[in-house]
């Protein structure tokens, strides 16, 4: 056919109730006809069938158009047909993802950002849910795939509808951008976490310090000073405070609803994540090892004597040191600026929202907000994955936990956990252990002095077998290693048993498991479910005697505490403990895995 002949097309719409088989009944009324797909469209709301098809159109439309008819009635379907001679391939123009958030989301609301969209000259090709409210999570959120509009001017337009209305609304732009690993920096005080980490510190060190803290605080609020000037003068109010409250401060810091949602779905997905914070190294850096997250800068106290001086140690982490963190961070995991993500509340976040190829104010003030690429105001911090393009449905399905029974060898569970594969640890495995037990994250939970010297009096006799607790390496069903267990009875190991013992019931032959997570980039991926699993099961095949695996973790370790509950461990006690490390709260928790009563399940 002559190119300047205009291509002839048939566009049929079917709507009604929609049943198993209408879409392979209705297309296949077409078959053999000679006829080219130009596009498909299906919906289906509350059981409500729009379809709408498009084809070259051929030689006898009208005989087309009546096949059509055909095949839909027997399914009470409604069919509208229009011929065309009219181009149909679009112009080439810019395209856009319009995230709609709101709590609840109402008609007028997107009234006014579809009116918008329209003002701006552009069109909405589809819209998807991406949430729906519930009594849990009451935010719905649509997204509207716009064509026709700088994603900048509209950004612009409908952050003013946002505004008016009440209503979040994100823009992000179309194509392969929106595919991909990215990098997501989150800032932690009033971000990541409910509370000010300062506050809770200057609530230990009496009545006097907090007035201090408040007044400096306000006074930088006020623009009197800036934010090292500030940290400066607020940290000093703390002078003389005996370092171990910040165990106490640990404890109480209080997530934000959504942070572990959106920390275990980025990971499983393979984003990294990291924590930018203004505040302190010391509460700051265990929060991320429970959350998996390996990359972090913070400021630090300078204690001395075991306590703190009223300093800080190093750099001030102020405005300008965030997005240096954020642009190194984003060169170590070789990605451009433009594929990383910055979430923040204060002016302190600014130039970090800035220079993130996605600025996100979480629940911030208004200056904040006036200047970020788009503003979150409900409290659930999982709505980030929205403006990322992932549906809740699509984060539930990430999330699904390890089955609850112990996994065979070698396996993966149905849940999309990893498969691990175990061998005993060799003393060719030391250096790697040794690194490991470096990293920051790890000495939190398992301080123990780690030398070449320390490691081979520590791990050398159960090598060779002259010490009962048995040690294994980690490995990705890949090969790669990537963590470590030891597997002992309590009945060898007196000490651990009294301790247990004054918590919860250990019975004759009873087994624990100690473990980690070695390499940072495989955090948060359901290793550790599976890892715990596997060596679970292997230690109860090995002891046949054995009736129950426990195991106890601090009550802050929540990566541990949710890796045992993903691998079918349930809580049996809580309450105090002597603390692998002596600066951490004494609270533990004791999980419980008993022997399976019948073939295929384990007994809760």
């Amino acid at each position: 056919m002559p190119q300047d002949v205009p291509q002839a097309t048939l566009l049929a719409t079917i709507t009604g109730t929609d049943r198993p088989g209408v879409t392979a009944a209705v297309v296949g009324a077409l078959a053999g006809r000679g006829l080219e797909v130009l596009d498909v469209e299906q919906h289906v709301v509350r059981g409500h069938l729009t379809l709408a098809v498009l084809v070259t159109a051929g030689a006898d439309a009208a005989a087309d158009a009546a096949a059509l008819r055909e095949a839909a009635a027997p399914f009470g379907l409604e069919v509208r047909s229009e011929t065309s001679t009219a181009a149909d391939a679009l112009p080439v123009s810019p395209r856009s993802h319009v995230a709609v958030l709101a709590a609840p989301l109402r008609p007028e609301q997107l009234a006014e950002v579809a009116g918008a969209v329209a003002r701006a000259g552009a069109s909405i090709d589809a819209i998807r849910r991406l949430a729906t409210a519930t009594p849990e999570h009451p935010v719905t959120c649509l997204e509207l795939d716009v064509r026709g509009a700088e994603t900048a001017a509209l950004r612009r337009d409908l952050a003013a509808v946002a505004a008016a209305t009440g209503v979040d609304v994100a823009v992000s732009p179309a194509g392969l951008v929106r595919h991909g690993r990215r990098l997501v920096v989150l800032d932690v005080d009033s971000t990541l976490i409910q509370d000010e980490v300062i506050e809770l510190i200057a609530a230990h060190a009496g009545p006097e310090a907090q007035h201090r803290v408040a007044e400096v605080t306000e006074r930088a609020m006020r623009g009197e000073l800036d934010f090292a000037e500030s940290l400066h003068e607020r940290v000093a109010a703390l002078a003389g405070l005996d370092e171990r409250v910040l165990a106490d401060v640990r404890a109480a810091v209080r997530l934000t609803p959504g942070a572990e949602v959106l920390a275990t779905v980025l990971q499983r997905l393979g984003f990294v994540m990291a924590l930018v914070s203004g505040g302190f190294a010391e509460v700051v850096e265990p929060l991320a090892a429970s959350l998996g997250i390996a990359r972090v800068r913070a400021n630090r106290l300078e204690v001395v004597d075991g306590r703190l001086t009223g300093r800080v140690s190093g750099p001030v982490v102020d405005r300008a040191a965030k997005a240096a963190a954020l642009r190194e961070f984003a060169a170590a995991e070789d990605l451009p600026l433009e594929r990383t993500v910055a979430v923040g509340d204060g002016a302190n976040d600014l130039d970090m929202i800035a220079a993130a190829g996605l600025g996100v104010a979480f629940n911030a003030k208004p200056l904040v907000r006036e200047q970020a690429d788009t503003s979150l105001t409900t409290p659930y911090l999982d709505n980030v994955l929205h403006l990322l393009g992932i549906s809740r449905e699509e984060a539930d399905e990430v999330r699904r936990p390890a089955a609850a029974v112990v996994l065979p060898a070698g396996a993966q569970d149905d849940g999309g956990a990893a498969a691990v594969v175990l061998r005993p640890l060799t003393r060719e495995d030391l250096p790697l252990l040794g690194r490991w037990l470096d990293e920051p994250r790890v000495a939190r939970w398992w301080p123990d002095a780690h030398t070449p010297a320390d490691l081979e009096a520590d791990y050398g006799p159960s090598i060779d077998g002259t010490d009962p607790t048995v040690l294994q390496l980690a490995l990705t069903a890949s090969g790669r290693p990537f963590g470590f267990v030891q597997s002992y009875r309590y009945d060898d190991e007196p000490e651990s048993r009294a301790e247990l013992a004054a918590l919860v019931p250990v019975p004759v032959g009873a087994l624990g498991l100690d473990y980690l997570i070695g390499e940072p980039d495989l955090q948060g991926r359901g290793l550790g479910a599976a890892l715990v699993a596997e060596s679970a099961a292997r230690a109860l095949a090995a002891h046949p005697g054995a009736g129950e695996v426990l195991v106890s973790v601090a009550l802050g370790n929540r990566a541990s505490w949710r890796a045992l509950e993903k691998a079918g461990f349930v809580r049996a006690a809580e309450g105090g403990m002597t603390p692998d490390n002596p600066l951490d709260p004494r609270d533990h928790v004791v999980y419980r895995l008993r022997r399976p009563a019948t073939p295929g399940g384990m007994e809760r």
